[in-house]
Formats: C-alpha cells, structure tokens, sequence
C-alpha cells in the first residue's frame, strides 16, 4: 500500500533535506570524537612527587577547579585542563571517604578514621570541624558520603547510625533521619534542589530510594514506609 507507507514515512520534500544535509556532513565530523580530546586529562604517575594514590571521590568548586579526594588522606586540586594547583587536608585528614562544595564555595569533607567532618576554605585552610564518635545526636560511627542541600545544610549518610545526620553550615546538629529498615546498608547520598534525598543501597546493587525533604519528614521515630519511594 503506497499510500499508507507515505504516511509512516517523511514526506519528499523532507526527505530531500536529510539527503541533503547528510551529502554536506563531512564525513570526518560522523566519526566519533575522542573523549580524551574534549578536555580529559591523566592524572600524574603514582611514583610523582603530587600524586593521588587512591582516588576516591571527585568535586566541582564554582572556580571550575576540581578537588579530587584522595583516600590516603588528602586533596588534590587542578584546572579543568589537568595542571596541578596545590593541596590540602594533612594533618586532620585519616581517611577521608567523601567531598562535596557547596553554594558557599567551601569544600566539605568526610573523613572514616576520625569519623569527623571538616570544612575548608577553597585554598585549604581549615575553618570547621564537628562530629567525632559516638551514637549521641551531632557524634558519627561510620560517616561513607556527604552532601550539601538547600540553604547549604550538610547530610552525612552514616550507616553505623542508621540513617542521614544533618547538621547546619556552622555544624550545629539538626536531626537525625533513620532509613532502616528500608534501605539497610546505604551507600552513598544525594540531596535534590528541592530538599529531596536520595539514597542508594550497598547490600543489594541497583536499589534507589527518593526520601522527601526535611520539612514532609516527622521529627521523632521510624519513617513510615511511605517516606521510602523507589526509584
């Protein structure tokens, strides 16, 4: 049926136009580009003097610079092009799991060992530290990611608590959120422009979760399991 093909089909004077444009593409230009050549760069040879030994996680300062987390304890920072600015962290950082740079242009940083978390000026400097052991409000067992939300509040994912610690951008302990049971082994942590979190588990690969903002989430007690929304 000539008629109903045209029908599922571009009309002609369309179909001239893609013959046309695909005439006038040099042939050089479909070929795939190399990722390398749009600005990836290699990072410097374990055996350098400024070398990341066990790259861990990776940030985006509002300069453009990316401050890359070494797990050996300390962080790496270069231009968007590769080259080597400085670094930071020694002597508070142990084992630093996690970095995130908020709206307020300060690096964030989680850190295993010390089970604490430090707030750094963009060149480095030390300005904050809270957290420390425990299981009371504001204290950490075991701290894997951290993220900043609206109004720049800090969200650290701790398992050993069960749940997500918020503190305020001075570290003032705000609340904790519990996710078990319903996410019982998170590994790692986003918070949406809206206040949403989004949490995914570890024990079972491929599980996600959107948990609503602060403000929808009770104060006191377990969440109800509505609160837990897989996505």
């Amino acid at each position: 049926n000539a008629g109903g093909a045209m029908n599922d089909r571009p009309s002609g004077v369309l179909r001239g136009l893609l013959v046309s444009l695909l005439v006038l593409v040099p042939r050089a230009e479909a070929q795939p580009t190399s990722y390398l050549a749009q600005g990836s760069f290699e990072l410097p040879a374990r055996e350098a003097v400024e070398s990341i030994q066990e790259p861990g996680d990776i940030a985006v300062a509002l300069d453009g610079t990316l401050h890359i987390l070494d797990r050996k304890g300390r962080i790496f920072v270069y231009t968007p092009a590769g080259e080597f600015l400085r670094s930071y962290g020694p002597p508070d950082l142990g084992r630093p799991v996690a970095i995130v740079i908020g709206r307020d242009g300060l690096p964030t940083v989680a850190d295993a060992r010390s089970r604490m978390i430090y707030v750094y000026k963009p060149e480095g400097e030390l300005v904050l530290s809270f957290g420390g052991a425990g299981n009371l409000g504001g204290r950490l067992a075991d701290p894997v990611d951290v993220e900043r939300g609206p109004g720049d509040l800090i969200y650290v994912l701790d398992p050993g608590r069960g749940g997500v610690q918020v503190f305020s951008p001075d570290g003032l302990f705000i609340r904790s959120i519990p996710t078990a049971p319903a996410v019982s082994r998170p590994a790692a942590l986003a918070v949406g422009p809206d206040g949403s979190i989004f949490l995914a588990e570890g024990k079972e690969g491929g599980l996600f979760f959107r948990v609503p903002a602060l403000d929808r989430l009770p104060w006191s007690g377990p969440l109800p399991p509505e609160s837990f929304e897989g996505i």
